[in-house]
C-alpha cells in the first residue's frame, strides 16, 4: 500500500521504464512477475490483458479518488490517471482512458 504525492508515484513509475537503471533487470522482472500461488497479481502490479499497448497495470483507490498506472508494452512509456472519485465502478473507465494515452503518445 502507498500513499504518494502525484509527483512521488510519477518518480516511482520511472523505476520501472526500461533502462531507468534504478533497480537490477532481474529485481524489476521478480517484482512483475506474478507468482502461481497468488493468483492475478504481483506485487502490486498485474498483467494488462486486454489493454492494447500496455504490459502492466497498478490500481488503487482510498475511497475518495482512484489512481491508475499502466506500462508500454515496451516499458518505455508510462501513464497515471487519477479521478477524484473513489467509486469501483470508475476502475475500468480509468483503465481504458490510460490506455488510450498510452497509444497515443
Amino acid at each position: 500500500r502507498l500513499h504518494l504525492s502525484l509527483a512521488d508515484w510519477a518518480t516511482t513509475l520511472r523505476i520501472f521504464l526500461d533502462g531507468a537503471g534504478v533497480l537490477l533487470p532481474s529485481s524489476l522482472e521478480r517484482i512483475l512477475t506474478v507468482p502461481p500461488e497468488r493468483g492475478a497479481m504481483a506485487m502490486g502490479w498485474m498483467p494488462a490483458a486486454g489493454l492494447p499497448g500496455a504490459s502492466y497495470g497498478m490500481q488503487g483507490s482510498n475511497t475518495a479518488w482512484i489512481a491508475t498506472a499502466l506500462l508500454s508494452a515496451d516499458r518505455r512509456r508510462a501513464v497515471a490517471v487519477v479521478a477524484n472519485d473513489g467509486r469501483s465502478r470508475l476502475f475500468g473507465a480509468t483503465a481504458r482512458f490510460a490506455a488510450q494515452l498510452l497509444e497515443s503518445t
